[in-house]
């Protein structure tokens, strides 16, 4: 489930895509690996792989990244 009453809401994968896409956003080169943008994130917020892995696949299934190989690309 994307929105989860139980939980905080810096840990929704709504919050955490938002991360993922600002993380791609500074990249000057539109294109960065899936691992590097799970360690820059927990660099400002201690997050789990399952929930980054969450908040990816939400962004993936509404067409806002693409992930070629290791690289992750914004769609926009």
């Amino acid at each position: 489930m994307i929105v989860n009453q139980d939980i905080k809401p810096e840990k929704q994968a709504y919050y955490l895509g938002s991360l993922i896409l600002s993380a791609l956003k500074e990249n000057s080169s539109k294109k960065i690996q899936l691992l590097d943008v799970f360690e820059q994130i927990n660099k400002n917020e201690k997050v789990s792989y399952h929930a980054f892995s969450m908040a990816m696949n939400w962004l993936y299934l509404i067409g806002a990244i693409k992930l070629k190989g290791k690289h992750l690309t914004q769609c926009f």
